[in-house]
């Protein structure tokens, strides 16, 4: 995903907080190291919290889906990775239909998947 702004990881967690009425946050630099010497044990207790939950809720809502909020540890790993979406523009003389993500784009998403049948109802908490 790319729009032409500079969205930030917190950004992006702050918008799926108020979508999914979750607590997002980082921790300090301390727990951040201590982490990374475990990043298995990290994946593992992400897996056993939020896993049974999707399934359980999929299983609920009789859907068969191809998205989980199951992590690979590899996806942890410090590999920072950065589209630069305003190149497309300057280069290309081309504009974005959204240029920017919002909560709105992305319930709006969210709620798309919902009625193709692919994502469980009830986890959004914006209209």
């Amino acid at each position: 995903m790319a729009d032409s702004t500079n969205m930030t990881q917190g950004m992006l967690s702050d918008i799926l907080g108020k979508m999914f009425g979750i607590e997002t946050g980082f921790v300090g630099t301390v727990l951040s190291n201590l982490a990374k010497m475990n990043l298995a044990a990290v994946a593992s207790d992400a897996n056993d919290k939020h896993v049974p939950v999707w399934a359980k809720a999929c299983e609920d809502s009789k859907i068969n889906t191809p998205l989980s909020p199951y992590i690979d540890q590899e996806l942890l790993y410090k590999r920072p990775l950065f589209v630069d979406g305003s190149l497309i523009s300057k280069e290309l003389a081309w504009n974005y239909k959204q240029p920017k993500c919002t909560i709105e784009l992305l319930t709006q998403q969210v709620k798309g998947f919902e009625e193709q049948g692919i994502f469980p109802p009830g986890f959004l908490k914006t209209k």
